[in-house]
């Protein structure tokens, strides 16, 4: 018999199979699950921040010269009164 067969038949032997009320006792009732789905979420959305922030800078890049009247992020109202 093949290794993986052996080693799929001893847990089968051993009762380790996965209950879908033990996974979500564990994530959600206890510590160290919360913890994981803490930083599960913290890596998604790192992930798509990344992504999302390729995908602008391709559609524009960083160097572009914007325009006088677009509003900007990072502009305070003092800047835009000194400019006039």
């Amino acid at each position: 018999m093949p290794a993986c067969h052996l080693l799929l038949q001893q847990c089968y032997n051993k009762h380790m199979d996965i209950d879908f009320a033990n996974i979500y006792h564990f994530l959600f009732e206890t510590t160290s699950g919360v913890g994981i789905l803490v930083a599960a979420m913290l890596v998604v959305s790192v992930l798509v921040a990344a992504l999302l922030e390729i995908k602008t800078l391709k559609t524009r890049p960083a160097n572009e010269a914007h325009d006088e009247d677009e509003w900007d992020f990072f502009s305070s109202q003092d800047d835009a009164n000194e400019s006039n």
